[in-house]
């Protein structure tokens, strides 16, 4: 087998996304966006299976074992910016953009029972790797200071095959006002009816809970979420007045974290969140948190 000691670099990589036909993705029709990434660990990993029986040595036989069940999928790190989520958002949280039918005749997204199945095509530069039926599992938006929000999507696919070429009918990445990343600075939240809520960092999480089965295939037979649950980790300076408004008698409350450059906002509004309460530290001498 032939070996090139001649490294290649990531920073060529590329990423398209498509919903509609993900079982065997056309990806030379309808509309095919680029988006950047900063980081992706999809794969396919195979298992093996060892009889492992009782054989008078420690050694193991290769005949004594058998290709096991393999799962496809892995972490797609992206920039959040409002034309991303636009296109994200249906496939975290189940259904199409409802054009006008929010608040004040803003577009609005809501959660469904099933997701919205794409394909994803990634040049990883020695090969061009597509992804089928796949499936968000857990999103998680976070950000800090000086920092983009980051939108880090936990992805199982029912299968890995490659591409020849990377299709001309793909677009290039956005550089239009709307990519333009969301900042720590962008964020304004709401908790417990506290419009001004001082946070040092967040992390938002939406996990699906993805079953994946494979029957009797190696394969992944079938990828179904069954549950949603949301937890919201705010880290805010603790003095007594905080400690008063955050962690007093309240178990239940309602908050919303909004994104927004000053022209395209974005609210996640969550009606029901259940408070669990964490004693402070002292973790030397920086501020309390």
């Amino acid at each position: 087998m032939p070996n090139s000691t001649a490294a290649v670099k990531g920073s060529g990589g590329r990423l398209a996304y498509k919903t509609g036909d993900s079982d065997d993705v056309n990806w030379s029709t309808g509309t095919v966006p680029a988006f950047p990434f900063l980081n992706e660990s999809l794969i396919k990993q195979e298992s093996v299976i060892d009889v492992n029986g009782i054989r008078g040595t420690r050694t193991h036989s290769n005949e004594q074992t058998r290709e096991g069940t393999y799962t496809v999928g892995g972490t797609l790190t992206l920039i959040a910016s409002p034309g991303l989520l636009e296109t994200w958002l249906p496939s975290i949280l189940g259904t199409a953009k409802s054009a006008g039918g929010g608040v004040g005749g803003a577009d609005r997204y809501t959660t469904a029972e099933t997701l919205v199945e794409f394909g994803l095509l990634v040049d990883k530069l020695g090969a061009i790797f597509e992804y089928r039926d796949c499936q968000v599992g857990r999103a998680t938006f976070s950000g800090t200071k000086d920092q983009p929000i980051t939108l880090a999507l936990e992805i199982q696919s029912l299968e890995q095959a490659t591409e020849s070429s990377w299709d001309a009918n793909i677009g290039t990445i956005a550089v239009t006002a709307p990519f333009n990343p969301y900042v720590f600075h962008d964020l304004a939240l709401t908790v417990d009816g506290h419009p001004t809520t001082p946070a040092n960092s967040f992390t938002l999480v939406i996990d699906n809970v993805l079953d994946v089965q494979h029957r009797q295939s190696q394969a992944p037979a079938t990828i179904t979420p069954q549950d949603r649950i949301v937890t919201l980790s705010v880290e805010v300076p603790f003095n007594s007045g905080n400690y008063t408004e955050y962690y007093g008698t309240t178990v239940e409350t309602s908050g919303t974290l909004r994104l927004t450059d000053g022209t395209y906002p974005c609210d996640f509004k969550m009606a029901h969140l259940n408070q669990t309460k964490q004693t402070p530290i002292v973790p030397g001498k920086a501020e309390l948190g």
